[in-house]
């Protein structure tokens, strides 16, 4: 579902697909095309809880930004506890996302040991992952 998540933000900022040098840099430059890199990546892999917890967290930032932005339009006193609980998110999300960039890179050795013990899906996994972290860091 991240990779669906990452490809519906990447269409609507990008529009309509163009077969144009242009778009295509506008592409790899997106941070919903790195997750969709990512998603695809490790679709075949062995399941792993630090893999699960990128997504994740960058799934909560995204979706408490969504609703952050609809209480907003909405002004109503019901959605107090709502309220508290975003800004909370908001307050702390510097460090979600050093936690989502700590749990990126530590993936990279883990990749390596699954590939050498039989649990990785192919030995292309670490390679595009590194070039995920490439694009991602550098």
């Amino acid at each position: 579902s991240s990779g669906i998540n990452a490809e519906y933000g990447l269409s609507q900022r990008l529009g309509p697909v163009q077969l144009t040098k242009q778009y295509c840099i506008n592409v790899v430059l997106e941070d919903s095309a790195h997750y969709m890199l990512f998603a695809c990546n490790f679709y075949s892999h062995r399941p792993t809880t630090i893999i699960a917890v990128i997504p994740t967290v960058y799934c909560t930032l995204q979706a408490s930004a969504f609703l952050g932005a609809l209480l907003q339009e909405c002004q109503s006193a019901r959605f107090t506890n709502l309220n508290i609980q975003l800004s909370k998110i908001k307050q702390n999300q510097q460090l979600l996302l050093r936690v989502v960039a700590t749990a990126e890179i530590f993936v990279m050795p883990l990749v390596i040991i699954q590939l050498f013990t039989g649990q990785c899906g192919s030995i292309l996994t670490p390679l595009m992952y590194y070039q995920f972290l490439k694009l991602r860091y550098m």
